[in-house]
């Protein structure tokens, strides 16, 4: 058996009377095929395009487009942009969107609360749940257990599913943006990596515009 590079990481390939479809170097060893898949990733990921801007709570932040690795990226992608986030993922990589909520109890309560225009004010954080490990999600701090959010959000913080109209209405319409990001969480997910939410900083970030009230 040998062993072609997917999108998702190292899959048997089934070609036989043709030539496989994907193309590009095969492996007869999986764990081979492991180290040349995360090489590939981490080259291309490590070849960021340039400088974005972020909205952020003092203004307007530059960063690396798509560098995680940079904490105040990640916290303006956790605290005002996670909806974007998790927009971009799902429309770049597809899965499943879920919001972290208080006061509703289910998807049925999350869907009443917000055909009543009260989603913004029962959610406090978008996720995408991870393609690596079923029943964790992802967000710009990695992958996440339902454990790793209660214990952040507060233990009466539920995580429910939401569709796709919903993570559109908690976004702020910048998800077109964030596709880099977005293939980083990917990477994230993949390699079993997350950083720790604790990790917070309290001085002021030193790479942003300030918005110009005058």
């Amino acid at each position: 058996m040998t062993y072609h590079l997917t999108e998702e990481g190292p899959k048997p390939c089934k070609a036989s009377v043709r030539e496989c479809p994907l193309g590009g170097e095969h492996f007869d060893d999986r764990r081979v095929a492991q180290g040349a898949y995360e090489a590939r990733l981490e080259q291309h990921l490590g070849a960021f395009r340039g400088v974005v801007d972020l909205p952020c709570a003092f203004g307007t932040m530059k960063v690396m487009d798509g560098d995680l690795d940079n904490f105040k990226a990640r916290n303006a992608l956790i605290s005002g942009l996670c909806g974007d986030l998790a927009k971009a993922i799902q429309d770049k990589h597809g899965g499943d969107g879920y919001l972290v909520c208080y006061g509703v109890e289910d998807e049925a309560a999350l869907e009443e609360a917000w055909k009543n225009g009260k989603l913004v004010d029962s959610a406090t954080h978008a996720v995408i749940g991870s393609k690596a490990s079923p029943g964790e999600f992802m967000d710009a701090y990695g992958r996440k257990s339902t454990k790793d959010l209660q214990d952040f959000y507060g233990d009466d913080a539920k995580v429910i599913k939401a569709t796709p109209a919903m993570l559109q209405e908690y976004s702020s319409g910048i998800s077109d943006k964030l596709g880099n990001f977005a293939d980083s969480v990917l990477q994230l997910d993949r390699l079993g990596v997350s950083y720790d939410y604790q990790e917070w900083e309290d001085d002021e970030p030193d790479d942003f515009d300030e918005e110009d009230d005058s």
